[in-house]
């Protein structure tokens, strides 16, 4: 590989990185998809859908045929609870 393809490999790889890890937003309001939800919460996506199931987390709300979303609210609650319990 030259220099120049190095360094686009780096970039490529910072922006993949960017757009499936977002930084959570410090306030909690609005709505959250699946990876931020992730990323608030530090759970996996498999384990939270079982949490789900079992009535342990929050469930999303659909913003659209195929798309869910949860609250930033509910999230910041349930951590809150998880922590007071623990």
């Amino acid at each position: 590989m030259t220099a120049q393809e190095i360094v686009e490999y780096e970039r490529e790889r910072e922006r993949k990185r960017r757009r499936r890890d977002p930084a959570p937003l410090p306030h909690a309001t609005g709505l959250a998809r699946e990876p931020e939800r992730a990323s608030i919460t530090g759970v996996k996506t498999s384990q939270w859908y079982h949490l789900q199931r079992e009535g342990k987390a929050p469930l999303p709300i659909k913003i659209g045929l195929r798309t869910v979303a949860w609250r930033r609210a509910d999230l910041h609650e349930w951590i809150e609870a998880q922590t007071k319990s623990a």
